[in-house]
């Protein structure tokens, strides 16, 4: 009898799903550092692009209240508040009066606050440094003028990431995403929270070997099991999200 390999991690939603695990890793930032304008046009660009981020936010606190309510809505909102804290604006400006560019003195802003949250003791402030993260990449993007990789662009899987950002949760295709393996990921994330509310099959703190790329697996989140490539029976369930039983709360326009 073929022995079936078992992970466990924990559980972030009493939900399953099994279908193709996919790797996802997100572009990294890789600011130039000195720049060829002058501070003055480097700050315009920082406020242009924070006016600009705070827009999207504002939008998306829109569609979060209609979908998932107003607590999930919230967690955006401060977002847009973060991006106009004094201290933040205070380390941008500093830097790019250095002559440094808009997107470094972005980044290693956020690396600061990143690092002081990680460092406080309480577990659900220590997942705030994720928000913060976030706010950087949606600057950075916003700076830079890109967007995001579509992870699911290759049709529906279940994702495996190191981490995965409250905005980046809410982008993902609902229909094709089955679910989502967060290996570092915080249980106090607000990420977590809103894969609860839209009802995702999800784990947490779980290595998952590179190999297991492509493959069949199947995700209990109520154990915080993944199974490689398990047994039919155990898939064919009806409480097993798969590519062609997607829940009504998933299927969001």
């Amino acid at each position: 009898m073929r022995q079936i390999q078992i992970l466990h991690g924990k559980g972030i939603s009493e939900l399953s799903a099994a279908g193709t695990l996919r790797f996802y890793e997100r572009p990294p930032l890789a600011p130039v550092i000195h720049s060829s304008r002058s501070p003055r046009e480097e700050w315009q660009r920082f406020l242009s692009a924070r006016h600009d981020a705070v827009l999207e936010l504002a939008a998306l606190c829109d569609l979060v209240v209609t979908r998932l309510g107003q607590d999930m809505a919230n967690i955006f909102f401060a977002h847009a508040v973060l991006l106009e804290d004094d201290d933040l604006t205070g380390m941008v400006n500093e830097d790019i009066s250095s002559g440094l560019t808009a997107e470094y003195a972005v980044c290693h802003a956020c690396e600061h606050f990143v690092a002081e949250f990680r460092a406080l003791p309480d577990p659900y402030m220590q997942a705030r440094a994720m928000d913060v993260l976030d706010v950087s990449r949606r600057l950075f993007r916003t700076l830079e003028g890109w967007r995001e990789p579509d992870p699911l662009l290759r049709g529906p899987a279940i994702l495996a990431v190191s981490q995965i950002l409250p905005s980046e949760v809410l982008a993902l295709d609902p229909v094709k995403l089955l679910g989502i393996i967060a290996c570092e990921g915080s249980l106090d994330s607000h990420s977590t929270m809103i894969l609860r509310s839209m009802e995702v099959a999800a784990i947490a703190q779980v290595e998952v070997p590179r190999d297991w790329n492509e493959r069949q697996v199947l995700l209990d989140g109520a154990t915080g099991r993944i199974y490689l490539e398990p047994d039919p029976s155990l898939i064919h369930q009806p409480a097993v999200r798969t590519p062609r039983r997607a829940p009504r709360q998933l299927q969001m326009r």
